[in-house]
């Protein structure tokens, strides 16, 4: 029953897809050292969902990239020199 309904409210589309993929890949940058927490982890549920959903994995370099681009300009900083 609650499968029927999940696909029913939930459907895969190919444009669902993309907005995900697109959300992962290319994550709003965090301006506020505060906010570098929260962003991670909402970050890294799109991640899981995309892999879910839409069955698309992503590297671990690949990741470790795209979590650098987000971040304020002192954490890249702090990353690209040590």
């Amino acid at each position: 029953m609650w499968q029927k309904i999940f696909k029913k409210f939930s459907p895969k589309t190919m444009a669902r897809s993309i907005r995900l993929m697109t959300e992962v890949t290319g994550p709003k940058k965090v301006k506020e050292l505060r906010d570098v927490d929260d962003a991670i982890t909402s970050w890294e549920s799109k991640v899981k969902k995309m892999e879910t959903e839409v069955g698309q994995e992503i590297g671990e370099t690949m990741k470790i990239a795209i979590l650098t681009g987000m971040m304020p300009a002192i954490i890249q900083d702090y990353t690209y020199t040590n």
